[in-house]
C-alpha cells in the first residue's frame, strides 16, 4: 500500500547540485513538484543545503502539509577523488591469501602510476586461498598472517586489502586474517588501521577486479566519513527533513544506508551516471516516447558528458557487470556501460589558426565567475549558447565572430556525435534524450549522427535528481555450479529464488522485484560439469 508524500532527489555534480522533490502517489506514480539548481560548493556540504531549503520554498501551497519522506543522494565525490588522485586517499596494504599461485600477477599491476604511488603501501602475499570448489589452495597459516600484521603495522598504511582466490567461494580465510590482523593491530596501537576482506566488498568470483576494488574501497575509507557525515548532517539541518532517511545512490541505481556507505564507498563511484539513467528512463515513459529500438541518453553536464543507451522494450541501461573502470582502474564493480567525454558547458574553447578544441579542462564550479556570458574572460560552450540566444548570461553578446561561433558549434555537435557512435551496438538509427544542465546548450534542430531525432522533455534538466529520488534496492549473486545432476532451467530459478530472497532481506517488496539478467557461462577449463552463474 503506499502513501501519499513527497519525497527529494540530489545529484552533486562537479559544477551544480541539483535538488528535486516529488510527490509520490498510489502505484507509485510520481509527479515533480518543485526542483532547485545550486552552485556546487567546494565542500559540497554547502551546495546540498541550498539546493534542498530552495526546493522546500518552491513547493506549491498543495503540498504544505505533506508528509516528507526520505532523500536519496548520488554523488561523484569519491570518483573524483581517484580521478584527481587526491591526498586524502588513504595508504593501501595488501594481503593476499595465495601462496605461490599468483605471483605472475601482483597487487597494483594496472594501476595507473600517478594513482599506484598515492595509494600503495606495503604488498605481502602468504600461504592460503581456496580452488574454484571451495577446497584449499594451500593451508592457512596464522604464523605468517602475524608477521604481516606486525610488519604493516610499522608502515605507513591506513588500511589493509585482504584477498584471496575465490575469497567469495569460501570465505573463512578472508575472516579468519581478518581477526588476526585486528588483534596484532590493537595490541601494537594501530587501530586506526582499518581492515577490509574482499569478499565484503565484492561479490564476484575473479581475484584480480575484486581486489583492485577491494584497494579503492580501503583507500576511501580513510576520508569518506567525514564527506558521509557531512551530507547527512546537512539534510538533517533543512527545515522539515530533520527526521527523514537519508541514503546515498550506488552504481547500479540501487540505494545504500548509511551504514554500508561508510563500509562501502567504493558503491558509490557509478552514482551519477546510474540517477542520469534512471531518470532518463522515466522521462521517457511519461513522454510516450517510441523505444521499440532502444534510447540513447547525453547527460550534459559542466564538466563532463556521459553518453549510455537503454534497452529497447524495458528502458533499463545497458550494464557493464564486472568490468568498469574507474579512474583508470578496472574494477568489479557493476554500473551502467556509458562513454564519459570530457565536454561541458564549462569546457574551455580555443579558437585559432589550427581550427577550433573544446574541452577536456574546464572551468568547473567557476562558470558563473569565468565565462565570457557572466562577465569572465574564459571562453567556454556556455557562451556560444548565449550567443545564439539559447540560454541568457549577464553580459551581452557577441563573445566571438559569428563564424567563430559556428565553428564552435560544430565542433560541439561532432563530439557528441562520436560518443553516440562509440556507445551504440547496433548501426539502427536510434532517438536521443539529451539531460542534463548542459542539454540547453544545443539548438532545437540539432541533429547526431546515428540517431534518428533529440528530444527534450520537460524536467530533463533535473533527471539526474529524479534518477536519484526513483532508486531502490538491488541485489547481484555470482557463484560457481556443478551442472551435474541437475538442468540449466533449474539453476536459472534457484539463481533467482536467491535473488529476490535477498532483495527482500534488504527491505524490497517481493511483488515488485525484478531480473535484471541470468547468465549461464560453462566453464570448459574447469575439471567436471562446471559454470558461473550470475
Amino acid at each position: 500500500m503506499w502513501r501519499k508524500m513527497l519525497r527529494f532527489g540530489v545529484d552533486v555534480g562537479g559544477t551544480n547540485t541539483d535538488a528535486v522533490c516529488c510527490l509520490v502517489q498510489d502505484g507509485g506514480h510520481v509527479e515533480v513538484m518543485s526542483s532547485y539548481k545550486a552552485k556546487t560548493s567546494d565542500d559540497t556540504v554547502e551546495g546540498v543545503v541550498e539546493a534542498l531549503t530552495k526546493c522546500i520554498e518552491r513547493l506549491p501551497d498543495k503540498c504544505r502539509t505533506m508528509e516528507f519522506g526520505s532523500v536519496s543522494v548520488g554523488t561523484t565525490y569519491f570518483l573524483n577523488a581517484v580521478v584527481e588522485r587526491s591526498t586524502l586517499l588513504g595508504k593501501v596494504a595488501v594481503l593476499r591469501l595465495a601462496g605461490r599461485s599468483c605471483d605472475s600477477v601482483l597487487p597494483f599491476i594496472d594501476f595507473p602510476d600517478a594513482l599506484r604511488k598515492v595509494v600503495m603501501s606495503e604488498v605481502i602475499t602468504v600461504s592460503g586461498g581456496y580452488e574454484y570448489d571451495g577446497a584449499e589452495n594451500s593451508p592457512f597459516d596464522e604464523d605468517e598472517v602475524t608477521a604481516a600484521a606486525k610488519r604493516i603495522a610499522a608502515s605507513d598504511a591506513t588500511g589493509v586489502a585482504i584477498t584471496c582466490p575465490f575469497g567469495t567461494v569460501n570465505t573463512k580465510q578472508e575472516l579468519r586474517a581478518r581477526d588476526i590482523l585486528i588483534s596484532v593491530f590493537q595490541e601494537l596501537g594501530r587501530a586506526d588501521i582499518s581492515v577490509s576482506p574482499s569478499h565484503l566488498v565484492s561479490p564476484v568470483i575473479g581475484l584480480l577486479k575484486r581486489e583492485n576494488t577491494t584497494i579503492l574501497n580501503t583507500a576511501l575509507l580513510n576520508f569518506s566519513e567525514g564527506f558521509i557525515e557531512g551530507v547527512y548532517s546537512a539534510v538533517a539541518s533543512v527545515q522539515g527533513l530533520e527526521q527523514s532517511a537519508v541514503y546515498l545512490t550506488q552504481n547500479d541505481g540501487a540505494v545504500l544506508s548509511k551504514e554500508e556507505a561508510l563500509l562501502y564507498p567504493v558503491k558509490t563511484f557509478g552514482s551519477g551516471v546510474s540517477n542520469s539513467a534512471r531518470g532518463a528512463a522515466y522521462l521517457a515513459k511519461c513522454s510516450a516516447l517510441d523505444t521499440s529500438k532502444g534510447l540513447a541518453i547525453v547527460d550534459v553536464g559542466g564538466t563532463t558528458t556521459d553518453v549510455g543507451v537503454l534497452c529497447p522494450g524495458t528502458l533499463l541501461p545497458r550494464m557493464k557487470y564486472d568490468n568498469a573502470d574507474l579512474g583508470g582502474v578496472q574494477t568489479s564493480n557493476r554500473m551502467p556501460d556509458v562513454h564519459s567525454i570530457g565536454f561541458g558547458g564549462g569546457s574551455l574553447v580555443r579558437c585559432d589558426g589550427g581550427g577550433v578544441a573544446v574541452g577536456p579542462s574546464s572551468v568547473g564550479n567557476e562558470l558563473l565567475e569565468k565565462s565570457k556570458c557572466f562577465g569572465g574572460s574564459v571562453l567556454t560552450p556556455t557562451d556560444i549558447a548565449a550567443q545564439y540566444g539559447l540560454i541568457k548570461g549577464t553580459a551581452e553578446p557577441p563573445y566571438v565572430s559569428p563564424e567563430e561561433a559556428e565553428a564552435v558549434m560544430a565542433k560541439m555537435v561532432d563530439i557528441v556525435s562520436e560518443a553516440l557512435l562509440s556507445a551504440k551496438t547496433t548501426p539502427d538509427e536510434v532517438p536521443v534524450m539529451l539531460v542534463g544542465g548542459g542539454a540547453a546548450l544545443f539548438p532545437e534542430d540539432v541533429t547526431f549522427s546515428g540517431c534518428s531525432g533529440v528530444i527534450r522533455p520537460q524536467h530533463c534538466g533535473i533527471a539526474n535528481a529524479i534518477g536519484a529520488l526513483l532508486t531502490s534496492v538491488s541485489y547481484t549473486v555470482d557463484r560457481i555450479v556443478s551442472l551435474e545432476g541437475t538442468t540449466s532451467e533449474k539453476l536459472k530459478d534457484e539463481t533467482i529464488a536467491e535473488a529476490i530472497s535477498s532483495i527482500v532481506g534488504c527491505g524490497g517488496v517481493k511483488e515488485t522485484a525484478e531480473v535484471v539478467e541470468v547468465a549461464t557461462t560453462p566453464l570448459a577449463y574447469l575439471p567436471g560439469s562446471m559454470a558461473r552463474v550470475t
